[in-house]
């Protein structure tokens, strides 16, 4: 994190109803429960759970900043494929330098997200780490893809993961407790036990096909409701925020197992060929 970042302040965090720790409970019985079928013995366990419980109290400041900086990855390439400013007359992305004012990644980070600006160097690192941005031959940059979609493990793989997973349980609990809510949340699933192996690949292929259609409808809805307004201006820094907003979004991913006993491999994309991706 930057040094020029100010100390965390507490009264940011998203704060659990009383009610609903007895569902964070039942979510770790459960987790404890595959992971012990996985072939993870009881001491295994115990001793990673210390771990993990003692790393992430020392690390719980930097969460608002891991939130902050997932928001930002995504928002830098919808904005870099969909700004007037950072398109080509062919509706390209255009090659951006890495800092500046304008025509600029820092200035899409810093307009995209709020509070995005403490984290810039953060966030580039991140971009380039994960493979997000490639370089040109006259040192500007292009996107690699239009979502950001995660290669390698670290502090952004963490990020995602955590609130992946808090979500959903606030979304199940929100469901099965009408009265935190009006209507129910999409929450769905759909899976067999017996897939042919040879359609593998045509089941990756669908998945990313119909799923990557989905994330996309759903991305310009909420971009196109943000707490934000478009100004007149030049350059990609002409964003304002109108107001302050709601954490809104969807997650997708798919998965491949071995018939219903244990995973391939313990990883937090779920598939080989389905990697993390902002919905």
């Amino acid at each position: 994190m930057s040094s020029t970042t100010p100390s965390p302040r507490r009264p940011t965090r998203r704060r659990l109803a009383p009610a609903r720790r007895p569902a964070i409970e039942q979510m770790v019985h459960a987790l404890l429960m595959f992971l012990m079928d996985a072939g993870l013995t009881r001491r295994q366990l115990e001793a990673m759970l210390a771990r993990a419980v003692e790393a992430a109290d020392a690390a719980r400041g930097e969460v608002e900043g891991l939130r902050r900086g997932n928001a930002a990855l995504a928002s830098v390439l919808f904005a870099w494929h969909r700004h007037p400013d950072c398109v080509d007359a062919a509706a390209r992305p255009r090659p951006l330098r890495l800092r500046g004012k304008s025509d600029s990644i820092e200035a899409l980070i810093v307009q995209g997200v709020p509070g995005a600006a403490r984290d810039v160097t953060r966030t580039l690192a991140a971009l380039r780490t994960q493979k997000l941005i490639r370089r040109t031959r006259d040192g500007r940059y292009l996107p690699s893809h239009h979502v950001a979609t995660l290669r390698q493990y670290g502090p952004e793989v963490s990020g995602y993961v955590g609130e992946a997973i808090l979500n959903l349980m606030q979304t199940i609990q929100s469901n099965l407790r009408p009265e935190y809510g009006s209507e129910p949340l999409i929450e769905r699933a759909a899976l067999v036990r017996d897939l042919l192996p040879e359609r593998i690949d045509d089941f990756r292929s669908f998945v990313q096909e119909q799923g990557s259609a989905f994330v996309a409808n759903v991305d310009e809805w909420l971009e196109s409701n943000r707490a934000r307004s478009v100004r007149g201006g030049r350059g990609v820094a002409s964003l304002r925020r109108r107001s302050h907003g709601l954490t809104a979004g969807v997650h997708v991913f798919a998965f491949t197992a071995e018939g219903g006993a244990a995973p391939q491999r313990a990883t937090p994309r779920g598939s080989e060929s389905e990697p993390l991706e902002r919905g």
